[in-house]
């Protein structure tokens, strides 16, 4: 049977996966997750605390009375402010500007 045969017959679809390479990769999948299972608590480090704090979540901050604040995060800081450099300042810091 030739190319244009068998294109015709699955009508240019892809074949489906066949039952041994979708055990495959459930084998392999499952194993990964198996490794990986014992660090899932520790994936929230430090500094992507700290961002997701500062730019998604917002903070505690203390007045000058000693109690404790709730700040939130507007979109515009979330979308625009940047302590930590992860971002090229000058081509965020434009943005604003114009719009």
């Amino acid at each position: 049977m030739g190319r244009s045969a068998e294109r015709k017959k699955n009508n240019g679809n892809a074949a489906p996966l066949s039952w041994k390479t979708l055990a495959g990769l459930i084998l392999i999948l499952g194993a990964a997750g198996a490794l990986r299972w014992a660090r899932m608590d520790l994936s929230f480090y430090n500094d992507e605390a700290h961002a997701f704090r500062r730019y998604i979540a917002g903070r505690f901050s203390e007045t000058k009375e000693h109690k404790l604040k709730w700040k939130p995060v507007d979109w515009e800081d979330t979308l625009w402010f940047n302590e930590m450099g992860s971002k090229p300042h000058a081509l965020f810091d434009l943005w604003p500007a114009v719009l």
